[in-house]
Formats: structure tokens, sequence, C-alpha cells
């Protein structure tokens, strides 16, 4: 399983609804090996001290229910520390991706936590925080104390 990532040249330029600042939103595409594993987009915040960033990261699953395949997505609240990177799966009532189709339908928090899907959610959040130079740059900016 070879994951590589393939960035997008897409970049919209959005405001903040909770606290009016600018930020950038960056897209890309993951691969495992030459199957589409997922996409994603990424908020990139421009607040002082600050380098917080929004992650939606969609991919496909089995519906047993409807005995399909169906895209289902998450929104990672993602932060730097002293020593890590953390990540929180948020609400899909606070996530700015529900009314898309690309990533799917958006799971909540607990959805996310009890599905076969987590792990492989937190795989390829892990590897576009590492292989995205965007994120990775936001990330690097201001680590934040717990």
């Amino acid at each position: 399983m070879a994951i590589r990532l393939e960035l997008h040249d897409r970049v919209d330029q959005k405001r903040c609804a909770r606290c009016g600042g600018d930020y950038r939103r960056v897209y890309g595409t993951i691969w495992d090996d030459e199957r589409r594993a997922g996409v994603y987009s990424a908020d990139l915040h421009q607040r002082h001290d600050d380098s917080r960033l929004v992650l939606a990261v969609g991919t496909m699953g089995w519906d047993a229910t409807t005995e399909q395949w169906r895209r289902y997505g998450v929104t990672l609240e993602i932060w730097p520390t002293a020593d890590e990177i953390q990540m929180k799966l948020s609400e899909a009532s606070q996530s700015p991706f529900t009314n898309t189709d690309t990533l799917g339908h958006i799971l909540g928090r607990d959805e996310a936590l009890a599905s076969p899907l987590r792990d492989e959610f937190f795989h390829l959040a892990d590897h576009i925080v590492r292989e995205d130079g965007r994120v990775r740059e936001q990330l690097n900016q201001y680590p934040i104390s717990s």
C-alpha cells in the first residue's frame, strides 16, 4: 500500500463565519497505489499565533444497509503542540463541508468513532499532515500549548 497525494492547484479564499477572519481552502486527492482512496480539503485559517486547521477527508465505505459502496467523510480539527500534532473529530453540524457531494455523508463525532472507517480516516489524515506542504507549513507556524 503506497499512499501518495495529488495536490490540486485550486485555492479558495474564504471568510470565517465565526471570527470574520480570512482563510484559504486547499484541496487534494489521496491515491493508494493506482486506486483513488479519497479526497480532502483543508481550511488554513490565518489567525494570529494560532495555526489550527480544519481538515475534511472523504473516502468510500461499504453500506451494509443498501449493500452498495458509498462516500463518507469526517471533519477534523488539527493543531500542533510543542511535541506532536493533535487531531479531534468534529460534529457534522459544525463542519463547513456538510453541503457537498464530493466528500459524501459527513459523519458526526460519535458516528465516526464507531465507524469501521475510523482508522482509515486517521491514517489518511496522518498522510495529509506529513505530506501536503501547505498543511505542514500551516501547522509549523505556531505550536499551541496544550
